[in-house]
């Protein structure tokens, strides 16, 4: 129930990495291991679970992959980087690539995906909108590189009163259809709802 201690390693792929696993160990929750371009790298992971940040053009043609390995407790994207590699200037010339590793963390039965840092810390406002924009593609969450950037993220990734109170609209609806032994939920206004649905209002609620 406390703070969970991530440690972030060398390039498994460069001269230190390994050395840096084998100094951690199981020491901490989970090592957060960069520029991950495959999934046979991840072999060298013993200890902690790992956290695969995929920061270059090869690293999201193998997300899927790397996604997959049974080492790896959650992926992550790492903008920066591999924006300088396609050179891409828009940000939202990114959201095909988040896209697809919001795919591979969901189809590996992953957490949702965390965003990418904000690298201006005086502009919350574009700090605000980029979080929203990237909650609408099923990301969750954002590493923050100063704490004052914490209370803007904590802001645009928190449900909002619509929201709370839709998804507890359809979770009652849903649990006065199983008092019932209706398999249909319906809503007030008409509307049915399915399965996938009411999950997604429960995880809302949580």
């Amino acid at each position: 129930g406390g703070v969970q201690v991530h440690v972030r390693v060398n390039d498994l792929a460069g001269p230190r990495g390994l050395d840096d696993l084998a100094a951690v160990g199981d020491l901490a929750d989970a090592v957060r291991l960069p520029k991950v371009e495959s999934a046979d790298v991840l072999d060298a992971v013993t200890g902690a679970p790992a956290y695969a940040l995929l920061e270059s053009a090869a690293g999201i043609v193998a997300a899927r992959e790397i996604a997959a390995h049974p080492r790896v407790a959650g992926v992550a994207l790492g903008e920066q980087d591999l924006a300088a590699e396609l050179s891409i200037t828009d940000e939202n010339a990114m959201n095909h690539l988040r896209l697809q590793v919001v795919l591979a963390a969901a189809a590996a039965g992953l957490p949702p995906v965390p965003m990418s840092v904000f690298p201006n810390v005086k502009d919350e406002g574009g700090l605000l909108a980029s979080c929203r924009a990237g909650r609408a593609l099923g990301l969750f969450g954002r590493t923050a590189i100063h704490p004052r950037q914490i209370p803007v993220i904590r802001r645009a990734f928190r449900p909002t009163e619509e929201e709370t109170a839709r998804a507890a609209e359809i979770v009652e609806a849903a649990e006065r259809a199983e008092r019932s032994g209706s398999g249909a939920v319906a809503l007030p206004d008409g509307r049915f709802v399915d399965a996938p649905i009411v999950t997604r209002a429960r995880r809302t609620l949580a």
